[in-house]
């Protein structure tokens, strides 16, 4: 996928991806983990610093939910939270 003009924020292509099938948290987490770096651009763009730290904190601790313990963790956390 193309990235796009750059003002072209990153959940508006997402969303454009995906117009006219239905959406579903399986179908978001599998492009996220075919696309992390639009994960990235999201979560740069949309995520606090302070969200950020404690999402570090909850992974450091061990208190990610049993079921991110895939290669897709990241995608699933982020989801989850």
């Amino acid at each position: 996928m193309e990235d796009g003009p750059s003002s072209t924020s990153c959940f508006r292509r997402i969303t454009d991806c995906f117009l006219g099938s239905s959406l579903t948290d399986d179908k978001v987490k599998a492009y996220l983990s075919l696309h992390p770096q639009m994960l990235d651009e999201f979560v740069s763009e949309s995520v606090s610093s302070e969200t950020l730290d404690r999402w570090h904190k909850r992974k450091s601790s061990g208190s990610l939910p049993a079921d991110d313990t895939s290669s897709g963790s990241r995608v699933s956390y982020l989801l989850t939270i």
